[in-house]
């Protein structure tokens, strides 16, 4: 995980922890061009969003029953990160969800430094991120903002895309 997706990583996990009822779903996607076989693409795709859970729990504090993995198709190397307002649901089609008692986070490892130099979470600590709102939602909207009023109920209905907030964790390799 490069710093850009850990610093989207960083703002989810504030957004999230902001409000406390809200819920996250998180949906891994791996490449054909990274593997042909459907099956194995679909491994990939669920790691990547464990891996992604682990961090937000491990490593942010957040509460592991509030995040739902799931996989999807699709034609790149990416976790989206949806945050669903209390009383609203995740429209989970085109999705599947993950066996996570089959698929285990993969521990990180700090990247190597050179002789002498300090680690880079050793430097001065950064102010907290502000969560940023995916391009395709109102420029002045928040996840306070967007979420409904009404408590939660038993026949609650799906979500529309206005109400949901995607963060997108881009883990393809650039050169």
């Amino acid at each position: 995980m490069d710093n850009e997706a850990k610093g989207e990583l960083d703002r989810f996990a504030d957004a999230l922890a902001s409000v406390s009822d809200d819920k996250a779903v998180l949906v891994g996607y791996a490449s054909p061009a990274e593997d042909k076989d459907a099956t194995h693409r679909t491994t990939m795709a669920a790691q990547r969003a464990i891996n992604s859970k682990d961090y937000l729990t491990s490593e942010k504090g957040i509460d592991p029953v509030r995040i739902e993995v799931r996989t999807a198709e699709g034609d790149a190397q990416k976790v989206e990160l949806w945050l669903v307002p209390a009383g609203a649901s995740f429209n989970t089609e085109g999705t599947a969800p993950v066996d996570e008692a089959k698929i285990k986070a993969i521990p990180r490892k700090p990247l190597p430094t050179k002789a002498g130099t300090k680690p880079a979470h050793a430097t001065k600590p950064r102010p907290a991120a502000k969560p940023v709102p995916d391009k395709n939602s109102s420029p002045t909207s928040t996840p306070s903002e967007t979420k409904p009023t009404a408590a939660p109920s038993a026949d609650s209905k799906p979500a529309s895309k206005a109400e949901l907030h995607r963060y997108t964790l881009s883990l393809e390799k650039t050169s």
